[in-house]
């Protein structure tokens, strides 16, 4: 499990040193490779081989004609790019990732839990101020969830209510996971009395 928070820098060509501890979790669990792609919240996340490969399999079970599902997919491949380690433990980053990412020279990465989160510096430190605006809902969900628990869809969870008594541990138990509401037509709002019963399960979790 990565774990941890990492300044570092990214040189002239775009390289950028992996820290040593997710660097030996990669030499000891995995293969000393990354896939790396955009993220909806600006930053890049990197995955190990192994770890992609289960999103692969999740996501060839998502229905590919739906308009959502298309865009996501778009999204998500489009931008990745396998980095393998060289002798210093670098990989190099792509002009068009770091554009997106808006990386300059100082970047922070973060351990997340099966894959490491990469951000511009400036940009983290913005978004690190933001977060005491969120603790009280944080602190809310750990009490009443988002979350309800429906057995006649396989299971599958939609935005309702559920008692989560450790957050730490739920999201741990679905990580991996994202599961989005999907509207039967374009512009259809929620049934009646609560949530639509067609949900997307997408192979990934935004943190």
């Amino acid at each position: 499990m990565f774990l941890g928070r990492f300044l570092h820098t990214v040189d002239s060509k775009g390289r950028v040193s992996i820290p040593m501890k997710f660097r030996e979790i990669l030499a000891d669990r995995y293969e000393e490779k990354l896939i790396v792609t955009t993220d909806f919240d600006q930053c890049l996340v990197a995955y190990p081989i192994e770890e992609w490969r289960l999103i692969e399999e999740k996501a060839k079970s998502l229905p590919a004609m739906r308009k959502e599902v298309k865009e996501w997919l778009r999204f998500f491949y489009s931008g990745a790019v396998e980095c393998g380690l060289d002798r210093q433990g670098r990989i190099l980053l792509s002009p068009a990732l770091r554009e997106y990412a808006r990386l300059t020279k100082e970047v922070v990465m973060l351990g997340m839990f099966n894959k490491i989160e990469i951000w511009d510096a400036k940009r983290w430190k913005e978004k690190e101020a933001q977060m005491p605006k969120n603790f009280e809902k944080i602190g809310e969900a750990k009490r009443v969830a988002l979350l309800d628990v429906l057995p006649a869809h396989g299971g599958l969870l939609t935005r309702e209510r559920i008692l989560v008594q450790d957050l730490a541990a739920f999201i741990q138990q679905r990580q991996g996971d994202l599961v989005r509401p999907a509207r039967r037509h374009a512009g259809d709002g929620p049934p009646a009395g609560g949530a639509d019963p067609e949900l997307i399960r997408f192979p990934f979790t935004t943190g």
